[in-house]
């Protein structure tokens, strides 16, 4: 097969490629991604050992929550994707965890602190961890909810994420987002403490153009503007890097922040 019926047959694959909840499974032996520093399973895992109640912001499809070897006696997740809210729960509903259905948060880089959207549907301090893998969250709302003593742990992506394919494509914003000083400061200013606040840049590895072109789709609010017929030149360039290459390779822009509710 040429090189460019390849190219063609990769692309539509990714087209077709259905994509539910938060699972990036088709994209296993497709690329290789290097860990970062911390490991956030296992910090969820330590806090969540000595938590009662826990929540997940922005569970996606349950896959995180549900992976989990260790939850509170009561846990529950949100979810403001309404296609995910059902898979979700047909995940987390087995395993004793309630869906709830909420608006979400705007984006931080866009938040105001007047602002009301965003409101978590919990009591004041009922919280003992609260959860956050890749989801904007209202920090005052994170405080209110959570219970004296009891702790917010966030991962979130960077602006300067895999930048390497906004700037392969040209003309793909990346996505918005605040830096870590603006996460601590919003986080304090809410009135929690934060007692860690970690940034890392590590590698990615794309082995072949469908396994990029089925990311910037699942992802489309991170490369603002992205469309395959439209940008299948610049897709041409990075099939051409990996197979001469072997590899297309990018920097994540990952960002971890621990913070405790005194």
């Amino acid at each position: 097969m040429g090189t460019d019926d390849r190219f063609t047959e990769l692309v539509a694959e990714a087209e077709g490629q259905a994509f539910e909840g938060w699972d990036f499974s088709f994209l296993d032996g497709r690329n290789e991604v290097q860990p970062e520093p911390w490991d956030y399973s296992e910090r969820v895992e330590h806090l969540a050992a000595g938590a009662r109640t826990m929540a997940d912001l922005g569970t996606g499809g349950g896959e995180f929550l549900a992976a989990l070897d260790t939850r509170p006696p009561l846990t529950v997740a949100t979810e403001g994707w309404m296609p995910n809210v059902a898979v979700a729960d047909r995940r987390l509903r087995p395993l004793g965890i309630h869906v709830v259905a909420v608006e979400g948060a705007p984006d931080n880089a866009r938040q105001r602190f007047t602002d009301l959207e965003g409101r978590l549907p919990f009591r004041d301090g009922s919280l003992d961890l609260v959860i956050d893998r890749h989801e904007a969250f209202r920090a005052k709302e994170v405080e209110r909810v959570l219970a004296p003593g009891g702790t917010f742990l966030t991962q979130q992506v960077g602006s300067r994420n895999e930048i390497e394919l906004n700037e392969a494509l040209g003309d793909v914003a990346p996505c918005l987002s605040p830096t870590l000083d603006e996460y601590v400061a919003q986080l304090e200013r809410a009135g929690l403490k934060v007692g860690e606040a970690v940034e890392a840049f590590p590698e990615k590895h794309y082995l072949d153009v469908g396994a990029v072109v089925s990311f910037l789709l699942a992802v489309p609010w991170q490369y603002e503007g992205f469309d395959a017929s439209d940008h299948r030149d610049a897709l041409r360039r990075i099939h051409a890097r990996i197979e001469q290459d072997g590899v297309f390779v990018v920097h994540m822009h990952r960002f971890m922040l621990e913070a405790v509710n005194p």
